[in-house]
């Protein structure tokens, strides 16, 4: 039988563990610091109010330091190469990529520039796309004509006429 030598614990301060509690430490980490259990301090921070912890938003970056390091990365854009990319792409994941930035900088940018009712939904692209196909049918073209100049499928022009029809019947 082997005899270790141990030495006693020091003892907790009360004063220290209410200040580290105070200040945004979690009872979890505190019982883990001090090797005790969790029933042990909580009499000795009950009543005490926390710090709340701040929480960086990271879709933009680290608050307005964040939104700043993408809005300084957008300055080299003038409005007119910022308005052609948004009529290239029309939505907003594909410009913020083009842009290299996150959705939510690119928002900005394009707000700040009276750019932002450009940036159209699926349902509003979409739309749009099937106007096209109206009025080129309307012009004369033939199905095989349209789908070649839309890149389009079969399926899609069929869709659209429908759509068309439909439009036709509301209005």
């Amino acid at each position: 039988m082997t005899s270790e030598v141990t030495s006693p614990k020091e003892a907790i301060r009360i004063d220290i563990v209410q200040k580290q509690y105070k200040n945004g430490m979690q009872l979890d980490e505190l019982a883990r610091l001090y090797e005790v259990d969790k029933s042990v301090l909580r009499p000795v921070v009950d009543g005490i109010v926390q710090k709340s912890r701040k929480v960086e938003d990271r879709r933009v970056g680290v608050g307005k330091k964040g939104q700043l390091k993408h809005l300084k990365k957008l300055e080299g854009y003038s409005r007119e190469q910022l308005r052609e990319i948004v009529e290239t792409h029309h939505m907003l994941t594909p410009i913020a990529a083009q842009l290299g930035v996150s959705k939510d900088a690119a928002k900005i940018v394009l707000k700040k520039h009276r750019l932002d009712h450009l940036i159209l939904t699926r349902r509003e692209l979409r739309d749009k796309r099937y106007r096209h196909v109206i009025m080129l049918d309307k012009q004369g073209l033939n199905c095989q004509q349209i789908m070649q100049r839309l890149g389009m499928a079969h399926d899609t022009y069929m869709k659209a006429l429908q759509w068309g029809k439909r439009e036709q019947g509301e209005a």
